[in-house]
């Protein structure tokens, strides 16, 4: 077809001329010909109406209304370069057509892609004979599975698919795509929908089974120890000791190996993170019985201590 745009053509096709073997054209050439000649139709039409047959661009159209020319859009309808007919579709959509491929298994580890039909019109023309599906049921969906509670939305490049994430232990779900933080002292309830604040501390105890049988022999060596010391306490050796600073020693002694054994108090999620255990241990007082013991010096007079 001749236009202003082509008017130097010195050669026009006669629609018998033949590609070579070796030229293929892509599929997507039609739709991009298609989109083409639905804007000549349809501007066509419109100057039909507008112009009463004026050659050129009259009045009417400077400037071309996009509404006006929308509703032309619409209404076009030709054969085009494949010569099926093109029109669009009350949502304004152009005609689907396309081919349905199945991935199938030649050999083992082998695999390639079987024609099964082509979609046109809305409707299959005939399935392939080895065409695989399950009746009744939908195939599986891959691509937009619906996310579980406490996971988000991580969108592709299209946004008919996405992966599902995760939120973190202490977070809840704000919106499809997006996690948020508890603020401290608050937790997920309401799966994973909002915050609620939780002020109890609850109790555990500590697996603590390898070092207890060290612990055990670290409390029978100190009272085997701790009955001598009392047993000997008026002998001038133990009195040169001071056998009372010794008691308060083996005392700290016995206290540090109950703090392993109980069980621990556990505040959740607080800024300060803490183990609180039942008493608060204060090891100065031990260290300094230790340092005086070592560094007593005894003063004979007269025999007596």
């Amino acid at each position: 077809m001749l236009t202003p745009a082509n008017i130097f053509a010195t050669k026009v096709c006669d629609g018998s001329e033949m590609s070579t073997k070796e030229f293929e054209i892509e599929e997507e050439v039609q739709y991009a010909s298609d989109s083409v000649w639905a804007f000549a139709y349809s501007i066509k039409a419109m100057h039909e109406d507008l112009c009463a047959g004026v050659p050129g661009v009259c009045s009417m159209m400077k400037p071309v209304n996009g509404t006006t020319l929308l509703s032309y859009l619409k209404k076009a309808s030709f054969n085009g370069i494949t010569g099926k007919n093109f029109k669009f579709n009350t949502n304004g959509y152009g005609p689907a057509q396309f081919e349905i491929l199945q991935a199938k298994q030649e050999t083992p580890g082998k695999y390639k892609w079987l024609y099964v039909d082509n979609f046109k019109k809305r409707a299959l023309n005939s399935l392939y004979e080895d065409f695989c599906y399950q009746k009744n049921k939908h195939s599986h969906n891959v691509c937009n599975v619906p996310c579980k509670e406490g996971q988000m939305k991580k969108y592709d490049d299209i946004k008919c698919c996405w992966q599902c994430i995760s939120c973190q232990k202490l977070q809840i779900v704000e919106n499809e795509t997006a996690c948020v933080n508890c603020p401290f002292g608050y937790f997920p309830k309401g799966n994973y929908t909002h915050c609620e604040f939780n002020s109890f501390v609850y109790f555990y105890t500590v697996p603590k089974f390898p070092i207890m049988p060290i612990l055990a022999i670290g409390m029978f060596l100190t009272t085997i120890v701790l009955m001598i010391l009392v047993c000997f306490r008026d002998t001038p050796v133990m009195k040169a000791a001071r056998a009372s600073l010794g008691h308060a020693l083996f005392g700290s002694f016995f206290e540090s190996t109950e703090e392993d054994i109980f069980p621990i108090v556990l505040v959740k999620k607080t800024k300060i993170k803490e183990i609180i255990t039942f008493e608060d241990y204060n090891y100065e007082p031990k260290y300094e019985r230790l340092v005086k013991s070592s560094n007593y010096s005894v003063s004979w007079e007269g025999g007596i201590c």
